[in-house]
């Protein structure tokens, strides 16, 4: 999926720590932009259309956060949940990165 996304030339972001795991295993040949809380906002912006991978400890149910779009896919990931989003749902659904 990660591929897919890098021929589309669509850019792909994390949020949090990590360790390039993504790279090997998604066949990547460009590096994932490492953001942190405060450069969430400033990242989406400057990339529309771009996706971020977060890593929460629960499947996100429908609900209120997935109003704006919600996470395009999960999946289970090491005991959590592998999320992907487009920015500016990723923005709707957690007000604390805007």
């Amino acid at each position: 999926m990660l591929a897919d996304l890098e021929a589309q030339r669509v850019p792909v972001a994390y949020f949090g720590k990590y360790h390039a795991i993504y790279n090997f295993v998604g066949r990547l040949r460009t590096p994932i932009d490492i953001l942190g809380e405060e450069e969430v906002r400033g990242w989406v912006k400057a990339h529309p259309g771009g996706r971020v991978l977060v890593v929460e400890r629960q499947r996100l149910e429908a609900g209120p956060a997935t109003a704006g779009g919600g996470p395009e896919q999960q999946m289970r990931f090491r005991g959590a949940w592998l999320q992907l989003w487009r920015g500016e749902a990723l923005l709707l659904a957690r007000p604390e990165l805007r």
